[in-house]
């Protein structure tokens, strides 16, 4: 398995952080509270030009901290590049932009569909229909609206995990319903699962 890597951080236990050497030979380490690397590449890019004037001594530690302590808490807001207010103490400012990336679940999944069919990679009868039920229980818990690019490892765990636990579809009178229909009969409901994370 090929891992990929970022500069400045590390994994422990799947969770990304980010690491800095001080002067001391002492490492500075915090989590970027994120296992998806795609979320923490875009922090890291965000953090290395700070890390940089750290080791350059115009930023101080505390600043550095407070900066990665701040990006953390604006969550679900992607950060403009950080404008740097000139004086003697290096604060760092940034301004939040609201984040504008947005494809829907249900057009993603008809895009990869046409995708496979424009570049001639048809599926077997078989794997159609196994990949059609794949895309009813996505489209059936997370929802037609929901933004792909909301979509994490924690997000999926957690879908498969309550796939799991619907009634055997197989056994009847499951396996005369659909993915929906199971949910409405389970005994665990789905509460805005997407959305409650």
């Amino acid at each position: 398995m090929n891992k990929q890597t970022l500069r400045y951080s590390f994994q422990r236990s799947g969770v990304y952080y980010v690491q800095v050497w001080l002067p001391d030979s002492a490492p500075f380490r915090k989590s970027l509270l994120t296992d998806s690397f795609r979320e923490a590449s875009e922090l890291i890019v965000i953090i290395t030009p700070q890390i940089l004037r750290f080791k350059k001594g115009t930023l101080t530690l505390k600043g550095l901290n407070t900066l990665i302590d701040d990006l953390l808490k604006v969550g679900e807001v992607n950060t403009s590049p950080f404008i740097v207010v000139p004086s003697n103490v290096a604060q760092v400012v940034h301004k939040p932009v609201v984040n504008v990336k947005y494809l829907s679940l249900g057009e993603s999944l008809k895009h990869f569909k046409q995708y496979k069919v424009d570049k001639g990679e048809g599926w077997n009868v078989e794997q159609a229909k196994k990949n059609e039920r794949s895309f009813e229980a996505l489209l059936a818990l997370l929802g037609h609206d929901f933004n792909v690019y909301e979509i994490t490892r924690k997000v999926m765990d957690r879908v498969m995990e309550f796939i799991e636990g619907l009634p055997d579809a197989r056994k009847p009178p499951y396996n005369k319903m659909s993915v929906k229909e199971r949910l409405e009969c389970d005994d665990n409901t789905f509460k805005s699962y997407s959305h409650g994370t």
